[in-house]
């Protein structure tokens, strides 16, 4: 799974997206591949 946010930044762990998008008031993305799964946050 990678964690993708809104600007094209990606994370391999869901707590460094999580605490990005709080910095930065963004959405994450969940993906599995290619492939969008759902929105984290």
């Amino acid at each position: 799974m990678t964690y993708k946010t809104e600007t094209g930044i990606t994370f391999q762990k869901a707590f460094d997206a999580v605490q990005w998008a709080m910095r930065h008031g963004k959405h994450v993305d969940i993906y599995k591949g290619d492939k969008f799964l759902r929105r984290l946050v």
